[in-house]
């Protein structure tokens, strides 16, 4: 008996060795009905995981005769699966990727033309309603300004949908656009010119922004609302997020009424630093809605941190329209 349990526990080692080389070739292995109700294959595992596994197998096959050899196998073969698998990046198709850079592209035109169409609208209503710069609501009055904000919607949406196929790492840098469309049209319609410093930065973004497209990571960093819930909720985070949100109110009621008509880069800054915690909201709430079309994640309508995050969005926004306004000369 002792005899025959012995022989029937090396054959078990024999197939799980033989699997464990075929992992380490990046080859698909041949599991036979003895353990694949325990085993699944996923391809590429980490290394180090499968180092761990070779580890327990010698380990359980030098054990007193006592021991289950064939139970702590297949136990370490398991375990590696199930952390293996929990390790796994969510890949998305390459089509996703260039909808979502297409739409960040076109972002950017629309967003670039809206800044100097608001410009007219702003210096116009100034004029006419003889207001000061940042100051009064004339500009809602003006045919031009709200020309301006309906491209800049057409543009935020097309962004918001772009980071629901691609990262944010991807689809900000490609913001830059806007930076040189609203340059080039600024230089035409408003007669503002670009020192040769500011064309050398214009150059430096736009190398930049495709430096990052190429290099980007081909997985997707977040999923599903879920998951983005767990990301915003730790304590990094959510330090972070409140250092910005302080900073921005020291900002506004301190900073602003100070020095906000001297430097527009006061107000900008507001914007800029919104803008960051606005991105990562946009990109939880396009990970869920994506989830949601593909199924397979759970309903993603019926969490309430995307609500939580829908007004964010909306509140965020209208935090940077008012003193991106606010901060045009």
């Amino acid at each position: 008996m002792g005899a025959d349990l012995k022989k029937e526990s090396e054959a078990h080692f024999q197939r799980s060795h033989s699997l464990l080389i075929n992992i380490n070739d990046q080859k698909e292995p041949q599991i036979d009905a003895g353990t694949s109700s325990l085993l699944l294959w996923r391809p590429r595992r980490h290394f180090n995981l499968l180092i761990n596994f070779q580890f327990r197998v010698a380990i359980s096959r030098r054990a007193p005769g006592g021991m289950d050899t064939t139970g702590q196998v297949l136990s370490a073969a398991h375990e590696l699966y199930i952390r293996a698998g929990s390790e796994e990046k969510v890949s998305r198709p390459k089509a996703y990727k260039a909808v979502g850079l297409s739409l960040a592209v076109a972002s950017g035109l629309f967003i670039g033309t809206s800044f100097v169409l608001k410009k007219i609208g702003l210096l116009k209503a100034n004029v006419k309603y003889q207001e000061e710069a940042g100051e009064g609501y004339g500009y809602l009055k003006n045919a031009f300004w709200w020309s301006g904000m309906t491209l800049m919607i057409i543009g935020e949406i097309c962004n918001f949908v772009a980071y629901s196929f691609v990262d944010a790492i991807l689809v900000t840098p490609l913001g830059v656009l806007s930076v040189v469309i609203c340059t080039i049209l600024s230089a035409i319609f408003l007669k503002e010119r670009l020192s040769f410093v500011g064309k050398v930065g214009c150059l430096m973004c736009i190398l930049g922004s495709i430096i990052i497209v190429l290099n980007a990571p081909e997985h997707s960093a977040v999923a599903n609302i879920q998951e983005m819930q767990r990301f915003v909720i730790a304590p990094g985070f959510l330090s972070f997020a409140g250092v910005i949100i302080v900073a921005c109110v020291f900002t506004a009621l301190w900073a602003g009424p100070r020095y906000g008509k001297k430097s527009m880069l006061v107000y900008l800054s507001i914007c800029s630093l919104i803008g960051g915690l606005s991105v990562v909201a946009t990109q939880g709430l396009g990970s869920a809605v994506v989830a949601q079309i593909k199924g397979g994640e759970g309903p993603q309508f019926k969490q309430w941190f995307l609500y939580v995050l829908f007004v964010f969005v909306i509140v965020t926004l209208v935090t940077e329209i008012i003193y991106l306004n606010v901060s045009c000369p």
